[in-house]
């Protein structure tokens, strides 16, 4: 086993990708020498889907801090905490979310 290997197997058990993604960057990875056209293309095509599906959760992360910023930020009247208290807590919150849906994703 080389050491991009080990390295992505490593990324699966910390959680930080899933298998179907390490498997695509597996095979993007790959010394097979069949059609070597044919790997190229198929292992852009897999690095280029990886970048998509990581682009698509960071969007909804995002999407779904800012909502709970603009409610928290549209609350501060009502509330007795100051607004970094509550830009802190917006922040903690788009981190749970983030993580949140990363762990979601791991079983995929």
């Amino acid at each position: 086993m080389n050491e991009v290997q080990l390295k992505i197997l490593e990324l699966i058990e910390s959680g930080k990708i899933t298998v179907e993604e390490a498997v695509k960057l597996l095979e993007a990875t790959s010394n097979n020498p069949k059609s070597t056209s044919a790997f190229t293309n198929k292992s852009k095509e897999n690095v280029e889907q990886l970048f998509e599906d990581l682009l698509g959760k960071v969007k909804t992360t995002a999407k779904s801090g800012k909502s709970e910023f603009e409610k928290q930020f549209n609350d501060r009247e009502r509330s007795e905490h100051d607004p970094i208290q509550q830009l802190d807590e917006s922040l903690r919150n788009i981190i749970r979310s983030f993580n949140k849906n990363n762990d979601q994703n791991k079983g995929i």
